[in-house]
This record gives C-alpha cells, sequence and structure tokens, in this order.
C-alpha cells in the first residue's frame, strides 16, 4: 500500500477529504 501511496500521497490528500475521509477509507480498505 505505501508503493502506491507514495505515487498518490500528493492526490490522495486532497482526495480523501473531497470525498470525506471516513467514506473514503472504507472503499480503501
Amino acid at each position: 500500500m505505501a508503493a502506491a501511496f507514495s505515487g498518490f500521497g500528493q492526490k490522495a490528500i486532497p482526495f480523501l477529504k473531497a470525498l470525506d475521509f471516513h467514506q473514503s477509507r472504507e472503499w480503501f480498505l
């Protein structure tokens, strides 16, 4: 997951906040 997140991390932070972190956390798992 860390390898995928390193390429995605810069966009992931506003992306997760935009979807609401609690909700996007469910699909992430």
